[in-house]
């Protein structure tokens, strides 16, 4: 049912569905990624301001998401504050218990 919601967005008519998920998972998969990789890039103020670590985050976009889970439980693990995609603080101190949890794939 989404993917025809999506096709009848990408003809026109707003169905309230993004057009990646006509292709269903894979599109959803890939677009998305594409997506997080754009906005990654906006936030580090452009291409050309994009430091190690904006780099190392964008390229994570492509991983597959137990391997995301891993690179996000090192963040847990160095004791930073854990920021969600949009900016919004979630964690203030991780511990060592939450970062196992975070590399297991629980939020």
């Amino acid at each position: 049912m989404q993917q025809f919601k999506a096709l009848l967005n990408l003809g026109g008519f707003n169905s309230g569905a993004r057009g990646e998920e006509a292709l269903g998972a894979f599109g959803s998969l890939v677009f998305g990624n594409a997506r997080n990789i754009v906005n990654n890039i906006s936030q580090a103020g452009g291409i050309t301001q994009i430091g190690f670590s904006d780099a190392f985050k964008i390229a994570t976009n492509a991983l597959p998401t137990f391997v995301k889970n891993f690179v996000a439980s090192w963040d847990y693990f160095t004791g930073g504050p854990i920021f969600s995609s949009r900016g919004t603080l979630l964690i203030d101190d991780p511990s060592m218990y939450e970062a196992f949890l975070k590399s297991l794939g629980f939020n």
